[in-house]
C-alpha cells in the first residue's frame, strides 16, 4: 500500500514529460509581427470608398473591428496559450456579403468569403494550398493603379459560387482590401 503513492507519482511525471515532449516549442504569449499587422492596417470601424471603371463610387463597411487578446489553439496535445489578434468583417450592403478577416498566431492572415478562404503566413510568404484562384502576386494592377504584395481570393467553379455578389477579393500589404468584384464589375480602392 505504501508503494501506491510512489507509482502514482511516477505515472504523473511520465504523463507530464510526454506532454511536454509533444510540445517542445510550446509557444508562450503570441505577439503579432509588424509585417502581419500591415495586411489589415485599420484602427476602427469605417467605410472604405471604391470606384469602378465608369467612375461610379461604392462603399464597403468595416464592422466588428477587434484588436486585442484571445485564446490560441496550439494542437490537441499542447496547452492553449493567448495571443494578439486583429479581426474585421468587411460588409457589402448591396450584396449582403461579408468578407471575414483575421490576423493572429503571430503572422497568420486568414480571409474568408461565403464560398472560399485562404491562409497566408506573412513571415515566410507561404500561402496554404495555392491555386490560380488563391494566390500571392508580387504586384497587381487595377484601373491603372499598381499594388505590391497582393493576395487574391477568387471563386472557382469548384467553390459553387453564384454569379451575383462578391466573387473576387484582393488584399495588399499596407493597404488592406484594395479591390473586389461584384456582379462582374471590378471595384478598386479610391
Amino acid at each position: 500500500m505504501k508503494y501506491i503513492p510512489i507509482v502514482a507519482a511516477f505515472f504523473l511525471f511520465a504523463c507530464v514529460k510526454s506532454k511536454n515532449e509533444a510540445c517542445p516549442n510550446s509557444p508562450q504569449y503570441q505577439v503579432l509581427t509588424s509585417g502581419a499587422k500591415q495586411w489589415l492596417p485599420y484602427s476602427n470601424n469605417k467605410s472604405l470608398v471604391f470606384e469602378n471603371g465608369a467612375r461610379v463610387r461604392d462603399t464597403i463597411d468595416l464592422l466588428n473591428f477587434y484588436i486585442g487578446d484571445d485564446s490560441v489553439w496550439t494542437g490537441d496535445k499542447c496547452p492553449s496559450t493567448r495571443g494578439q489578434f486583429i479581426r474585421i468583417n468587411f460588409y457589402d450592403k448591396k450584396s449582403n456579403d461579408i468578407i471575414r478577416t483575421q490576423v493572429g498566431m503571430q503572422d497568420e492572415l486568414r480571409i474568408f468569403t461565403k464560398y472560399t478562404n485562404l491562409i497566408f503566413y506573412d513571415s515566410k510568404n507561404i500561402l496554404i494550398d495555392p491555386t490560380t484562384n488563391k494566390r500571392f502576386d508580387v504586384s497587381a494592377t487595377f484601373e491603372g493603379i499598381t499594388f505590391s504584395s497582393v493576395l487574391a481570393l477568387e471563386c472557382s467553379a469548384t467553390d459553387n459560387c453564384p454569379t451575383g455578389g462578391i466573387t473576387k477579393v484582393y488584399f495588399a500589404k499596407s493597404k488592406g482590401l484594395i479591390a473586389y468584384q461584384r456582379n462582374g464589375t471590378m471595384w478598386v480602392l479610391k
